[in-house]
């Protein structure tokens, strides 16, 4: 089952004009309504992705289907920038201005939630080899696990060849 059923479209849309929507981008590109829909969806889901990966898990948010727990706030946004990839699949000069206006504010918010600005329900990333960046005035400064093989560090009269010193 997929991350977002056509139900959860109706908070933002009505079914009609979703249908409506799909159907002419569908037209216009040979595909089914559920192929579009699917790839906007993807293409949205990406998107949230590479902005929130770095810090959340949330490649298991979006493991969940749509019968289970998920985060609202990543549900409304992911709809937001599905809505907006579909109608620039229409006609990019010819966005409706509300749904640009939700595209800009998913983005803004989503820049928000990645500075720490805003929160979300999504489990923050566990991963151990995964580097945290830190911010130190203007210096980027990448923090790693610390060097704990000490096999490279020998204090043996060995490790050296003998005429090393010569």
């Amino acid at each position: 089952m997929a991350y977002l059923s056509e139900a959860d479209y109706t908070l933002y849309i009505t079914k009609e004009n979703l249908d409506e929507i799909l159907t002419q981008a569908a037209g216009s590109s040979g595909k089914t309504n559920d192929q579009v829909r699917q790839f906007a969806e993807s293409y949205a889901m990406a998107y949230v992705s590479s902005m929130l990966k770095s810090k959340y898990n949330i490649a298991g948010e979006y493991a969940i289907d749509s019968s289970g727990s998920r985060d609202m706030l990543i549900v409304g946004v992911t709809i937001d920038l599905t809505l907006c990839v579909l109608h620039k699949t229409l006609n990019p000069r010819d966005i409706p201005e509300l749904r640009q206006k939700a595209c800009d504010e998913a983005k803004q918010w989503l820049i928000d939630v990645r500075n720490g600005d805003a929160l979300i329900s999504v489990p923050v990333n566990a991963d151990p080899n995964n580097q945290v960046m830190t911010l130190i005035g203007s210096q980027t400064k990448f923090i790693s696990k610390p060097y704990s093989d000490g096999s490279l560090v020998q204090n043996d009269s060995n490790f050296l060849p003998q005429n090393f010193f010569l």
